[in-house]
C-alpha cells in the first residue's frame, strides 16, 4: 500500500493508514480540506475507513482532533461519514487499485485544528 496526502502533522504521515502503526494520519494544522491518495496494488471494490485519531488505549483522545464528515472519492461520489469510532465501509463505483479521497467537511475537534483518520483498508 502506497499512500500520499496533501499534508501531514509531524510524523503522523499517510503511511500510517495501513494499520501497521497504532495511531493513523493527521493533516497539517489548518489543512481541513485535504486529500489522501491510496494505491492498494490491486483492484478493490470497497474501502473501510476508521475516522478520528487516538494514541491512548482508552481512546479518551478520539474527539480531540477533527474527523472527516463529508468526503468525495475520485469516482465523483460524495459520502457522509458518521461521527463514530467504528469502521465505515464505502462501496466504490467501480473496482480500481487506487483511490483518492477529498475531505469536503469535518466534524470539529475539541482541542486540535487537524484532521485525523486512523485507518483505511481495502475490502
Amino acid at each position: 500500500m502506497i499512500c500520499k496526502a496533501s499534508s501531514q502533522y509531524k510524523n503522523f504521515g499517510p503511511e500510517s493508514l495501513s494499520g501497521s502503526t497504532s495511531h493513523g494520519w493527521l493533516s497539517n494544522v489548518g489543512d481541513m480540506n485535504g486529500w489522501l491518495e491510496i494505491d492498494f496494488g490491486q483492484a478493490v471494490s470497497s474501502v473501510t475507513i476508521e475516522s478520528g485519531f487516538h494514541e491512548f488505549p482508552d481512546r479518551e483522545d478520539w474527539g480531540w482532533h477533527a474527523r472527516p464528515k463529508r468526503i468525495k472519492l475520485d469516482d465523483g461520489i460524495e459520502h457522509t461519514l458518521e461521527d463514530k469510532m467504528e469502521a465505515q465501509t464505502l462501496t466504490l463505483a467501480f473496482p480500481r487499485p487506487r483511490v483518492r479521497i477529498e475531505i469536503l467537511e469535518v466534524y470539529p475537534g475539541s482541542r486540535f485544528n487537524v484532521v485525523g483518520i486512523r485507518r483505511i483498508v481495502p475490502e
